[in-house]
């Protein structure tokens, strides 16, 4: 859910910027995103947090 949530946001602020994207036909975008806490992997595009390090504290964790 939190991907899904930081997609959802990252394509919104994308369309309000609209023409600052803007890209020549042919071109792609390209963008990196770094999950820095320790993640079991499940499979090619999903895992399961195994716990919050950094000080980060999420209550229902």
């Amino acid at each position: 859910e939190l991907f899904d949530f930081i997609a959802s946001m990252l394509g919104r602020f994308v369309e309000t910027e609209g023409g600052r994207f803007h890209l020549p036909p042919g071109r792609k975008r390209e963008i990196g995103f770094t999950f820095s806490f320790p993640v079991r992997q499940t499979s090619i595009d999903s895992g399961i947090l195994i716990k919050w390090t950094k000080g980060f504290a999420v209550s229902g964790t």
